[in-house]
């Protein structure tokens, strides 16, 4: 897999992450109040983005290595935004 593939994946676990909270974790009882599980699945995907930005595998174009870096950008975006929701929205 190249590096912008690893990056996608990187986003689209903190977007899972991070819309999953508010669409169907926040509503199960008993889960509301942990949170963790969804911190970690946000660090694996800030790790992998970043991974595939900062050491892209062997032959990467330069237009890959560009596109893994905004993707790396925008998953720690959805990160924040993870983190700057109130938690009574949620």
């Amino acid at each position: 897999m190249k590096a912008t593939g690893r990056a996608l994946v990187g986003v689209v676990l903190c977007a899972l992450a991070t819309f999953g909270w508010l669409e169907w974790w926040s509503k199960q009882p008993g889960l509301a109040e942990h949170r963790w599980p969804l911190w970690i699945v946000l660090g694996v995907g800030i790790a992998t983005s970043g991974r595939a930005a900062l050491h892209p595998p062997q032959g990467t174009l330069r237009a890959d290595r560009f596109v893994a870096a905004l993707c790396f950008a925008l998953a720690v975006g959805i990160a924040g935004l993870y983190f700057a929701l109130p938690t009574a929205a949620v």
